[in-house]
């Protein structure tokens, strides 16, 4: 194995740890035909993704897949089939409201690290618990995979 092959391998590892950690959002997604919008992590872009492609600057010079890809891929794999939006936006807004400030909906989202930070800070000092209603009511608080709850 050459430089340029280690080399590429290893960016192609970058990209799929990328999908998994950065807080990108996925703001509509068609399972059937596995295509999605996916929000870029600073929230000023959206880039339309198949399995076969992506509008991302990063896939179109090089033609080979991106961590926009690779978030599609983990959604449509790791997922399970989602219950109805509006009853997981009603839990988690519930779990909020009355048990926030211990992170209840954080672990609900499975978002294990918030739900330890909140848990220890009382919902970052009342002020993210208070956020983060605004944030499930309006449709802006995602679970684990980028899934909007």
């Amino acid at each position: 194995m050459g430089y340029y092959e280690y080399s590429d391998a290893a960016q192609q590892q970058n990209r799929k740890n990328k999908a998994k950690f950065e807080n990108m959002v996925v703001r509509s997604l068609d399972r059937a035909a596995k295509t999605a919008v996916i929000e870029s992590a600073d929230g000023e872009n959206f880039y339309s993704v198949s399995m076969t492609s992506c509008t991302c600057p990063d896939f179109i010079n090089r033609q080979k897949p991106c961590k926009h890809m690779y978030k599609l891929q983990n959604v449509l794999n790791e997922v399970p089939a989602a219950e109805n939006s509006n009853n997981r936006r009603m839990v988690a807004g519930l779990l909020c409201v009355f048990a926030g400030y211990f992170g209840a909906h954080y672990f609900y989202a499975k978002r294990y690290g918030m739900g330890l930070l909140y848990l220890f800070t009382a919902g970052l000092f009342c002020f993210g618990w208070l956020y983060d209603i605004y944030r499930i009511f309006s449709g802006r608080f995602c679970d684990k995979y980028g899934e909007i709850i």
